[in-house]
């Protein structure tokens, strides 16, 4: 499942997705040749972001973790909540660095 384009949020923008679960922005950035910008991450930390660039089939929850904001892939086990759009409500957990093995990042890149 590939993320949908870019879409502009000032200077968060270009905005990237890992292509698999369990990847970090700081590895989908380098990929690119650019480099994760924590502050960004919370400028995109919300369902109406998250559902511009992932489907979210089973809506938003609030949660917190490293590896968010992000997307609970579709395999994932029920108490992963597959298809769940993951808004991170820990102001102190944003990290280019967090994976997950079940769930896909959202990031900003510079």
């Amino acid at each position: 499942m590939q993320c949908r384009p870019c879409i502009t949020i000032g200077v968060t923008c270009p905005l990237g997705c890992a292509d698999w679960q369990n990847e970090n922005c700081a590895q989908v950035c380098s990929s690119h040749g650019l480099k994760c910008s924590a502050d960004g991450l919370r400028a995109v930390n919300s369902c109406k972001i998250l559902k511009e660039k992932f489907p979210c089939e089973n809506g938003c929850s609030e949660s917190f973790g490293p590896d968010q904001p992000a997307y609970v892939v579709p395999s994932a086990l029920r108490m992963h909540q597959p298809g769940v759009c993951l808004v991170n409500q820990r102001g102190d957990m944003f990290s280019c660095d967090g994976k997950h093995p079940n769930t896909r990042r959202i990031c900003t890149c510079t």
